[in-house]
């Protein structure tokens, strides 16, 4: 795998943390995630435990329905991963 492969999956893993820590931190469960998301409630339970990679569109989806920028947290995951 190149680094930029790694750095790619390591970027998706975080946001994905960050989304489901949000997630939490709102008394949001996974069902009405998947809801607000307009996604398959399986769908977050495998993104959450990283047995899945969600794409762009998905985490996008997800993020609006928790009223959180995906770009913004995108944007501070890279810099977390810089400075690591």
């Amino acid at each position: 795998m190149s680094s930029q492969d790694l750095h790619a999956e390591k970027l998706v893993r975080l946001v994905v943390k960050r989304l489901a820590e949000a997630r939490i931190a709102q008394g949001m469960s996974k069902n009405r995630l998947a809801v607000l998301a307009g996604i398959d409630p399986k769908a977050v339970a495998f993104i959450e435990k990283g047995e899945r990679s969600p794409t762009l569109h998905t985490l996008a989806k997800m993020a609006r329905a928790l009223d959180l920028s995906l770009g913004f947290m995108v944007t501070e995951a890279e810099n977390d991963l810089g400075s690591r």
